[in-house]
């Protein structure tokens, strides 16, 4: 792909295809507007904050989601306790 933010759109499409996630329950989970993930179709890149979001909700990695890598390993989220 040539760039991240082609790689991205492409991506997002066919995931949000294959899991069959509505627009408005995917924006309810990612804490986004339906609008926002419109503009992510039609190829305006996320900020980081709601990639981050998308890449723990979908368990596939940032490098994935921006086409640096092809490798759809899932995504290990760990949290640390306050101290």
């Amino acid at each position: 792909m040539s760039s991240s933010k082609e790689a991205f759109t492409k991506r997002f499409c066919d995931w949000r295809a294959e899991t069959g996630m509505t627009r408005r329950d995917l924006a309810r989970a990612l804490e986004v507007t339906e609008q926002t993930l419109i503009n992510w179709e039609k190829g305006t890149a996320p900020t980081i904050e709601p990639l981050a979001r998308l890449a723990v909700y979908s368990g596939l990695s940032i490098d994935w989601w921006l086409g640096l890598t092809d490798a759809r390993a899932r995504l290990r989220v760990t949290r640390r306790k306050a101290m």
